[in-house]
């Protein structure tokens, strides 16, 4: 297993992601996740996790979920992905990303080497 990416905050990680080369699986603090989606996690009733899919392509994604309204707007994170999240009716939240082509490289100091 190897450690592709991680975001360090003041009290220790915030993101990580583990990945054995076919399959990457990602961590995010629910307090880094409320700050960068206010109101995702502060409710009466959390989601008790969120679910990130890759897709091919994200217009096609979002038009498919028309008639839904986004959890999580539209937005490009630090890493290059562009997402989008939704919650289903259980309450988990579920995010679709399209991944660019060629990573991102680090941004201070996000990405390990």
């Amino acid at each position: 297993m190897a450690v592709p990416a991680q975001n360090p905050g003041e009290t220790g990680s915030q993101f990580a992601a583990v990945s054995n080369g076919a399959h990457e699986l990602m961590f995010q603090t629910f307090s880094s996740a409320e700050s960068e989606s206010p109101g995702l996690v502060a409710r009466a009733n959390p989601p008790s996790f969120m679910l990130y899919l890759e897709v091919d392509d994200l217009d096609a994604a979002i038009d498919r979920m028309r008639g839904l309204e986004p959890t999580i707007k539209r937005q490009k994170t630090f890493y290059g992905s562009e997402e989008v999240g939704y919650r289903d009716p259980c309450g988990a939240v579920v995010v679709l990303a399209e991944v660019p082509e060629q990573p991102v490289e680090a941004v201070d100091g996000a990405r390990d080497k």
